[in-house]
């Protein structure tokens, strides 16, 4: 019996680790995550002034700076998911040590 509670803890903790091809659940909300989404892309100006080539700088200097927060914030959710998913994990492995200690102590 704790043979075959193990081996069904370790087959979904295995089928987590592989549901990273992203065909699986979520516990994100409304099941995507947030893409990326910054003002209008930069467009080059059509009149080649220097007026208008600086307000273009800016704008792309703008537009990477978002994307630069974007993906440090996503690189940070990112962090926080591995916590969750390991957090999860350990616990689950508490519970499952736990019930193996009782079923071997009843026998």
């Amino acid at each position: 019996m704790k043979k075959t509670v193990s081996a069904l803890v370790f087959f979904i903790l295995a089928c987590s680790a592989v549901s990273a091809a992203v065909s699986g659940g979520t516990n994100l909300p409304g099941g995507k995550y947030p893409a990326f989404a910054p003002h209008a892309a930069p467009v080059p100006p059509s009149v080649d002034e220097r007026r208008s080539m600086d307000e273009y700088r800016r704008d792309v200097e703008r537009y990477r700076r978002e994307a630069h927060e974007y993906i440090e914030k996503a690189q940070n959710d990112i962090r926080r998911i591995q916590e969750a998913a390991n957090d999860a994990i350990e616990k689950t492995n508490d519970v499952v040590n736990a019930y193996n200690r009782e079923a071997k102590n009843s026998l």
